[in-house]
C-alpha cells in the first residue's frame, strides 16, 4: 500500500469514527469512538510525515519530535514543525491531547484540560482538526507532486 493511500485510509477511519459517534445516547460508546477518531487523526499526521519523508528520501524518524528537531527539513515538514510549536494551532492542540489520552483517556465524560465544554464538543473539535489536516495535506501534495 502506498503511503498516500495509507494516509487517506487513516483520514477515512477518523471520519467514520466521528460519524458513528454523533448523536449517540451511550456516552461510553461515544467516548470510545471519539478516542478512536483522535487516534486515527494522529496516525494520519504520522503517516503523512512518513509519506513526505519517503518522497524526499529522508531517513525514517523515531518520533514526530525527533523529526522536527532535524536541521534541514523540506517545506512541508517545516510548516508542520512550525504548527506544532504554535500553542494556538490545531496541530499543537491535537498532539498535546493525543499524548494526554494515551495516559488518561478522554475521561469519564469530563472535558480534557478545559479545552472543551461538553462531550459533543470532542466531535466538533476533532472534526475541525480533521478538516485542517485534510486541507494541509491536499495543498502540500499538490506542491510536492509537481516537483
Amino acid at each position: 500500500m502506498s503511503m498516500a493511500r495509507r494516509t487517506n485510509q487513516c483520514l477515512f477511519n477518523a471520519k467514520q469514527a466521528l460519524n458513528e459517534s454523533e448523536g449517540l445516547s451511550d456516552s461510553v460508546v461515544q467516548r470510545r469512538l471519539e478516542e478512536a477518531a483522535l487516534f486515527h487523526i494522529y496516525t494520519a499526521i504520522n503517516s503523512y510525515m512518513v509519506e513526505v519523508c519517503r518522497h524526499y528520501a529522508l531517513p525514517p524518524f523515531a518520533s514526530i519530535e525527533s523529526l522536527f528537531d532535524q536541521v534541514q527539513l523540506p517545506a512541508e515538514l517545516s510548516e508542520l514543525a512550525v504548527l506544532s510549536q504554535d500553542s494556538a494551532s490545531w496541530l499543537s492542540a491535537c498532539l498535546k491531547l493525543y499524548r494526554k489520552v494515551l495516559m488518561e483517556g478522554l475521561g469519564d465524560n469530563r472535558p480534557a484540560d478545559s479545552l472543551i465544554t461538553s462531550q459533543s464538543d470532542f466531535n466538533a473539535l476533532f472534526r475541525n482538526w480533521l478538516i485542517e489536516l485534510e486541507k494541509l495535506i491536499n495543498r502540500q501534495r499538490e506542491l510536492y507532486l509537481e516537483c
